[in-house]
């Protein structure tokens, strides 16, 4: 919600094993970040972003860990 004009940081929860997606869309629906990782420990995990490069505007963050999906 608050301005980002170099880092994000962004928590959630997951399980070893889960497969954690992260897509940072524009307002037109363009995927300008896309992230895929997987879950070493269970518990409480945080990404920083790097989103230096993206131009001001609006954008959605999409997540997905495990089964779950976020917008």
């Amino acid at each position: 919600p608050n301005p980002a004009s170099e880092l994000i940081s962004v928590e959630f929860d997951a399980n070893v094993g889960d497969d954690v997606f992260l897509s940072i869309i524009d307002i037109t629906g363009i995927s300008k970040i896309e992230i895929r990782e997987r879950i070493k420990e269970t518990g409480y995990q945080s990404l920083d972003i790097d989103v230096s490069f993206l131009k001001s505007g609006i954008y959605t963050i999409r997540t997905s860990v495990g089964k779950n999906v976020d917008a």
